[in-house]
């Protein structure tokens, strides 16, 4: 290695760093949406569409001006700004894996950064009625409540006495069981009940789906990905973390 150059550094030049791209080519991911990659993104007055990296062809889709998002930087990294009006259709039937980079400091009730359809009055991921949780124990499905949850690597068990985080994190969601087209995923940036009244605001900047549940050394592999894209070496994974002092590798 020459000198000065770190290991991180040696693996991207060497096409080494681990990427979402290999749950692609075994047809893992069901969605992936990566503000950072511009080539994904139009831009009319906001942002209308928001492509789909996964070679799946569901894209986040917006026509209408006055709820486009709108690019923005936090942090010095490119973000999608949804400022409580903002949001985008989807359309992801089969799915059993939620993972994000993004923020929420919405002040009103039940929103949620990825929105589903409701069956017998829960959704996979419903938003809590007041602004501090991010789960309803009324109107999540058990499915996610009893699967794994986590934030920046820690657990936080079935989410609902975590708060919305107020800053940017890496949150990972793994339901003990997969959901079909009748609890589809249909919005990115509020939920399903009431769009936008219920979007929230905040940033996100990736969402990654998974088509099947994925074990712990995929869900480390995907967290370790996040936070070093978008935090780097600061990133605030948990210290036991194995990813929280190198990022992953091809092979890891």
């Amino acid at each position: 290695m020459p000198r000065g150059v770190s290991r991180t550094d040696e693996a991207r030049l060497q096409k080494r760093l681990w990427n979402p791209s290999l749950l692609a080519s075994n047809s893992a991911i069901a969605m992936w949406l990566d503000v950072d990659d511009l080539s994904t993104i139009t831009i009319a007055t906001g942002v209308s569409q928001w492509r789909d990296k996964s070679g799946n062809g569901r894209n986040a889709i917006q026509n209408l001006t006055g709820y486009q998002p709108t690019i923005t930087t936090v942090n010095g990294k490119r973000s999608l700004f949804f400022g409580g009006s903002a949001f985008m259709t989807i359309t992801v039937n089969d799915h059993q894996g939620l993972f994000l980079v993004y923020r929420d400091s919405s002040t009103v009730g039940y929103v949620e950064p990825i929105g589903a359809v409701l069956t017998s009055a829960k959704a996979p991921y419903h938003g809590h009625l007041n602004n501090t949780q991010i789960f309803n124990s009324t109107f999540t499905s058990s499915a996610t409540l009893n699967g794994i949850n986590r934030r920046n690597g820690t657990s936080i068990g079935d989410g609902l006495t975590t708060a919305r985080p107020s800053s940017l994190c890496v949150q990972s969601h793994v339901p003990t069981s997969a959901y079909t087209s009748t609890q589809a995923l249909t919005h990115v940036g509020c939920n399903n009940f009431s769009p936008p009244s219920r979007a929230i605001t905040g940033e996100i900047n990736e969402v990654i789906v998974l088509l099947s549940g994925a074990v712990i050394n995929t869900i480390e592999l995907i967290e370790g990905y996040l936070a070093w894209k978008w935090w780097g070496s600061d990133n605030t994974l948990v210290a036991s973390h194995p990813f929280r002092n190198q990022p992953p590798l091809i092979g890891d």
